[in-house]
């Protein structure tokens, strides 16, 4: 649809949150297009949890099936497989424009960005290799497979650097291994001193403050061996680390968006609607609580922004928010 003719709501992701999104704004019978780069954060996962009748699925399966179903019972949803290269407002109008690389622009009277998150890996070589097949950044999504292994390592950086995230994740590290090892990845006094109070009442915990110059998997399940700067190996059945991340895509620079610290975009809940108005965010892209979960929750309450603002606007009321 062209700016003369706009859809109700442009919905960029084609994930979970997407879907969703696209889902909540269908019931309403509002036109949505969903632009799918198809790039997705759990691409190199087999299997997704902790969702009832989906768990042990592959995601591609889950996605492809989800995407099916809004399709064959939704006929006001559109779906494309394309990569955006550029969002923008088009005030005069009340419209936004989505552009591909080729040119194509599609245009709607409200946004949801639901793009996901990309992962900012930390500088070992290796590590890229090992994720996320040895490497978890969630213990209840990963990791249950390998329980009773004899130990698992806890990579102490990023986010997991903070002495109470490094507990909580070590805890959880211990309800799968027999025993833990913390890798500081070089000296932090700091942080030692402040979990060292906790860690020496459990004898299964330890702490290793080598530098690791290299990871490389071992072949057999998770197990991952990290190479020190000493020359010495260390072989765990697999690694827990939540690496830093920020929101995929240009948009939220293109569009002036506020974002938090920790590089997603600030979302004003319950309807996750950014610091510009008729623009929304669901999912990773908008929220530090990476999962599945909570990407369908978020992604239903951005469409239902977008779908109330739609309503109000076309009625030329004023919208609450």
């Amino acid at each position: 649809m062209d700016s003369s003719n706009p859809f109700d709501v442009l919905v960029i992701g084609g994930g979970p949150s997407g879907l969703a999104a696209a889902s909540a704004l269908a019931r309403q019978l509002h036109t949505v297009q969903i632009l799918d780069s198809h790039q997705y954060r759990n691409d190199g996962t087999s299997h997704m949890h902790t969702i009832p009748t989906w768990d042990s699925k592959s995601p591609t399966q889950v996605r492809a099936d989800a995407r099916q179903e809004l399709l064959t019972h939704y006929k006001t949803v559109q779906y494309a497989e394309v990569e955006v290269k550029e969002v923008k407002e088009v005030k005069e109008e009340g419209i936004f424009q989505a552009t591909s690389a080729e040119g194509k622009i599609w245009s709607g009277r409200k946004l949801v960005l639901a793009t996901g998150s990309k992962d900012i890996y930390p500088d070992i070589e290796g590590y890229r290799d090992c994720w996320p097949e040895c490497i978890f950044h969630c213990l209840l999504c990963q990791g249950y497979e390998e329980r009773g292994c004899d130990s698992a390592g806890l990579l102490a950086l990023d986010s997991l650097a903070a002495p109470p995230f490094t507990l909580m994740v070590s805890r959880q590290l211990l309800q799968l291994a027999k025993s833990g090892t913390i890798y500081t990845n070089g000296p932090n006094e700091d942080l030692v001193k402040a979990i060292e109070p906790t860690i020496s009442t459990e004898s299964r915990w330890t702490v290793d403050t080598r530098r690791i110059v290299r990871l490389q998997k071992v072949g057999k399940g998770a197990q991952v061996t990290l190479h020190f700067e000493d020359g010495t190996t260390n072989t765990e059945g697999f690694l827990a680390h939540h690496p830093n991340t920020h929101a995929r895509g240009p948009f939220a620079q293109q569009l002036g968006l506020e974002l938090v610290e920790e590089g997603d975009i600030k979302v004003f809940p319950p309807f996750n609607q950014t610091s510009r108005r008729g623009v929304f965010a669901g999912g990773d892209a908008g929220s530090s609580m990476k999962t599945l979960a909570n990407a369908l929750a978020s992604g239903g309450f951005a469409g239902a922004g977008a779908m109330i603002q739609v309503q109000a606007d076309k009625l030329e009321q004023q919208c609450f928010f």
